[in-house]
């Protein structure tokens, strides 16, 4: 997850560089007496150093060196044991086993930082040192891990790749510990300054059910902002996230489900890695100028002809009635096994609709159209973001004309009528489509 800003390259940062190319001085050293030599990486030792308020500071090539550097430095080696959260980056275990001693793995808390009480359980007669690693820019419980270090005689290294700038009780991590090391690798954490301010936002704009805690909308915050930083990054408009996917919940801990408008501003977003979904919220979007909403049909109601659809991820929040009618709350789908997850409940407002579905039928792609109301009033359902559709169609009709294309499941649904737009495009793409 990059940082807000490493990618944008100045004049500043051009000056820089021209100026060590035109110095002559390729490396860290050269002659003091030399005007042209400028000293840079003494420089940004000095200004990291003071920064993170500690008297020395040395440049290494990596954060991985970094770690090596400063477990050879405090006297780590062969035979003894290092205690390392069994949830990091692979630099914090390779650097003990570089080093020739041993890591010992101990759980995290619910911060996905090093959990006190498994440290202690996990200490021998061979321990020498506690690696902790603040994990996506939030700092561990310090306290209780410098307790046990000097009660132990151990030595506190913090790997703080993850959270360069980030506080813990008013200093900076990396600076309470023996030894800390920092990382400026492209795909660290977002800052936790960042984090802070959107999470300030959301609670003074939406409801917050109590359920929601402020570490769990943290969590929550900080996966979103970074799927809106890859969006910008990588100059996105259209996302299919994978957001069931086991991979996807445990190196991101939960699946992104809070509105950031930066995102919206530029993207659409689907769920279950669906690319035809993504495609139809694009078209949908293009054609209507206003903000689809992916959605999947929960159940239906034959006398009143609609169907409630919706689905769990992440959505514009464009599309409810009022700001009043979103609640942030627990991500009910895995509310069991990741507590700290959140989504942004909804009813999707009033309105004409078109209905779209893009699919691959063997060879060929499908657009699957249709139409309808969007009904407004109270919510009709207790979980994620959802609409009540009136069908222009009867029911039985549409799920068997439906059914009969072998469509999926999925409806990409916009406000406005634009079906005609979407048959022309048909046409003009040479795309098969069906209208219900």
């Amino acid at each position: 997850m990059p940082g807000p800003g490493m990618e944008l390259i100045g004049e500043e940062e051009k000056r820089e560089v021209l100026e060590v190319l035109e110095s002559g001085y390729f490396f860290r050293y050269g002659r003091a007496d030399d005007p042209a030599f400028k000293a840079k990486v003494h420089k940004l030792e000095q200004a990291v150093a003071q920064i993170a308020g500690v008297n020395y500071g040395v440049a290494v090539n990596s954060g991985t060196t970094a770690l090596l550097v400063a477990l050879g430095g405090l006297g780590v080696g062969p035979g003894d044991e290092v205690i390392v959260p069994g949830y990091t980056f692979i630099a914090s275990l390779s650097s003990i086993i570089y080093a020739r001693a041993v890591p010992i793995l101990a759980e995290v808390d619910r911060t996905l930082n090093l959990d006190p009480a498994d440290v202690r359980r996990k200490i021998t007669e061979r321990t020498r040192a506690i690696m902790v690693v603040h994990l996506l820019g939030n700092p561990a419980r310090l306290d209780e891990l410098k307790s046990i270090a000097t009660e132990h005689n151990l030595l506190l290294i913090e790997d703080c790749a993850q959270a360069c700038g980030a506080r813990y009780k008013g200093r900076r991590v990396g600076s309470i510990g023996q030894a800390g090391t920092y990382s400026f690798k492209i795909c660290e954490a977002i800052p936790p300054e960042r984090v802070d301010a959107f999470v300030r936002d959301l609670k003074a704009s939406f409801r917050v059910a109590s359920e929601v805690t402020d570490t769990g909308l943290a969590k929550s915050a900080r996966v979103s902002l970074g799927l809106a930083d890859l969006v910008e990054k990588r100059n996105l408009d259209a996302v299919a996230i994978e957001d069931v996917s086991e991979e996807l919940h445990r190196v991101l801990g939960l699946r992104p489900c809070l509105y950031v408008p930066a995102l919206f501003e530029r993207a659409v977003v689907s769920m279950e890695a669906e690319v035809g979904g993504a495609v139809a919220l694009l078209m949908l979007k293009k054609l209507s100028r206003k903000a689809p909403m992916y959605t999947e049909i929960f159940t239906f109601d034959e006398v009143e002809n609609c169907l409630l659809v919706g689905h769990a991820g992440i959505h514009d929040i464009n599309l409810a009635e009022s700001k009043d009618d979103i609640l942030i709350e627990p991500d009910g789908e895995y509310v069991e096994s990741e507590r700290d997850s959140c989504w942004m409940r909804f009813r999707a407002k009033a309105g004409q609709v078109t209905l779209l579905s893009l699919f691959c039928d063997v060879d060929r792609f499908k657009m699957v159209i249709s139409s309808g109301a969007c009904l407004g009033g109270k919510e009709k359902l207790l979980g994620p973001p959802h609409a009540y559709l009136k069908l222009t169609t009867p029911l039985a009709e549409f799920f068997e004309k439906a059914v009969k294309t072998g469509m999926t499941q999925h409806w990409a649904v916009v406000h406005g009528d634009v079906v005609n737009e979407l048959v022309a495009l048909a046409d003009i793409l040479g795309v098969d489509r069906v209208l219900i």
